[in-house]
């Protein structure tokens, strides 16, 4: 990565924690697949600033490491941070320090109808996840049915525009 990428980066990351930060909420979509089945590739995500000590186990959350976002599954506080996992990954997270948390996911909205929040982790739920972690053939197959059912949605903007122009 050249120095104006970055440096462009860093730009946008320091943006976001602004963002966050004045109060206002972040909107995110979602490229890794660490989380499935509860957030998909391609989900638009919003994040709201809170305390980690208002953070239960189970809530998604958004951190930085090194130098990308992470949004994962909150576990536990530690005395040294706080630890998290993506529902499709074997082990946690390393340890991340408190400063290292932004916030937490308060909506989700997918190629599909919007997801309520809490992300429940109902049992099959946790079935799938635990499939996806430990088989790498189920992780590609649910993916790429993810990516052929997301091709096939109708976007709303176009669902919009079709039903507007029947009105007229």
């Amino acid at each position: 990565m050249n120095t104006w990428q970055e440096s462009w980066s860093e730009e946008r990351l320091a943006l976001a924690a602004d963002t966050l930060r004045r109060g206002f909420r972040l909107r995110l979509q979602v490229r890794g697949d660490s989380m499935v089945p509860s957030v998909w590739p391609g989900d638009t995500v919003e994040i709201a600033d809170c305390q980690l000590d208002d953070v239960q186990p189970g809530e998604i959350v958004l951190a930085f490491r090194g130098d990308c976002l992470l949004l994962h599954r909150f576990l536990e506080h530690r005395q040294d941070g706080f630890l998290m996992r993506g529902d499709s990954m074997i082990a946690p997270d390393a340890i991340l320090p408190s400063p290292a948390f932004w916030g937490r996911l308060v909506h989700i909205q997918s190629a599909g109808p919007t997801i309520p929040l809490p992300v429940p982790l109902d049992p099959w739920s946790r079935a799938l996840g635990i499939l996806l972690r430990y088989s790498s053939i189920a992780r590609r197959l649910a993916l790429r049915f993810h990516r052929w059912r997301a091709s096939r949605a109708i976007p709303v903007s176009c669902a919009l525009a079709k039903g507007t122009e029947n009105l007229g």
